[in-house]
């Protein structure tokens, strides 16, 4: 039912209380007044939580705002009644305490400090690892198609040298190498005396490397260590530890597509890619075997590192060789070489083919 009460309105700033007609309207309060002298009658709206009330008797008394305040003055006794229940009083919400740090338990310190640095911990670690498991858990045959993706980007940006290619490639076939993929080899022409290994048996040599060399057994033996990178998939988990929360997103949810995007975005990153001291000791491992199977001299693999140390020197101070600021130390893995040459001695017959393709090799 709806009920219009009557009453005395002050707006603060006239003389003289204007006779007013209320209505306890949902949501607000509405006051209409007339003004002497004017047709149209005024109205004003309260907002219930702004209303201070007060009574006396059988008066009640409201006030609203500030500068000016405006005042109602009813005199119906029920008037009181409709107000509160028309609008309730707020209920009250109790602060929350915040405590001061020196109440905080240290318990509390500890745990936020070790979730922290779990956190940390796996995102510089963990991820890392998980990372390296996944691209362990990749298909050869995904391996082998990224590897085309990341080849085709590499040698497009490249100048590449095909005659030599074709001579490298026939001295590769020439050495047998236990390998479940198939190796390609690409020469390039690059100022940095480098050589880098792909996904899916694809292998990038530097025409400036092969220009340093003067044995057939250095190229083995650099045939032979970039092919254990390829083995081993040295590359795609260096790949997948250095880009791995991307990668191992992509891999979790299946898209191989995606992960070849990334790689692809990527492919400049091949030429500066560090490998770990043990994946490099496992990929001179790796050709020191291929050597041996092949009976094709050791000393190779010492005089590569031999070449490289030279370049090493009469290198500017302001500028790095590539494959010298990207592998661990050469006199350490020397030093590694020649104690697997002391303790697995073999006779040295190397095939007469592979000196071919050697001549044909350093004519160009």
């Amino acid at each position: 039912m709806h009920v219009v009460f009557t009453g005395t309105y002050d707006d603060g700033k006239s003389a003289l209380p204007y006779p007013a007609q209320v209505n306890l309207e949902p949501g607000q309060l509405r006051i209409t007044y007339q003004i002497p002298n004017q047709s149209v009658p005024v109205t004003v709206y309260w907002q219930p939580s702004r209303i201070q009330s007060d009574s006396h008797l059988e008066i009640t008394l409201l006030a609203y705002g500030n500068h000016p305040t405006q005042k109602l003055e009813i005199s119906d006794p029920n008037f009181k009644n409709y107000l509160e229940k028309q609008y309730p009083p707020a209920v009250a919400v109790t602060p929350v305490k915040i405590l001061s740090a020196s109440k905080i338990p240290k318990w509390f310190w500890l745990s936020g400090a070790a979730i922290v640095a779990s956190v940390i911990g796996f995102y510089m670690w963990g991820l890392s690892l998980l990372a390296d498991k996944a691209a362990w858990m990749i298909p050869q045959s995904t391996d082998e198609y990224v590897g085309n993706q990341l080849y085709q980007q590499v040698v497009n940006a490249s100048t590449s040298e095909p005659e030599l290619t074709g001579y490298v490639q026939g001295f590769l076939r020439q050495i047998k190498i236990q390998s479940t993929y198939k190796l390609q080899v690409s020469v390039i022409r690059d100022k940095n005396r480098n050589a880098f290994a792909l996904p899916g048996g694809y292998l990038v040599v530097h025409d400036s490397i092969l220009e340093k060399m003067q044995q057939p057994e250095e190229l083995a033996a650099l045939l032979g260590h970039e092919s254990g990178h390829v083995q081993n998939r040295h590359t795609t988990r260096a790949l997948f530890r250095s880009l791995g929360s991307y990668l191992f997103i992509s891999y979790l949810f299946g898209d191989i597509l995606g992960i070849s995007t990334i790689l692809v975005e990527n492919a400049d990153a091949l030429k500066s890619l560090k490998y770990s001291r043990h994946l490099e000791e496992e990929a001179d491992t790796f050709g020191f075997k291929v050597l041996q199977q092949n009976r094709i001299n050791p000393q190779g693999m010492i005089l590569l590192f031999q070449r490289l140390q030279q370049a090493e020197k009469t290198v500017d101070k302001f500028q790095t060789e590539e494959f010298l600021s990207t592998h661990p130390p050469l006199k350490s893995r020397m030093q590694a070489i020649r104690t697997l040459i002391k303790e697995n001695p073999y006779a040295v017959q190397p095939p007469d083919s592979m000196q071919y393709f050697w001549r044909r090799i350093k004519q160009l």
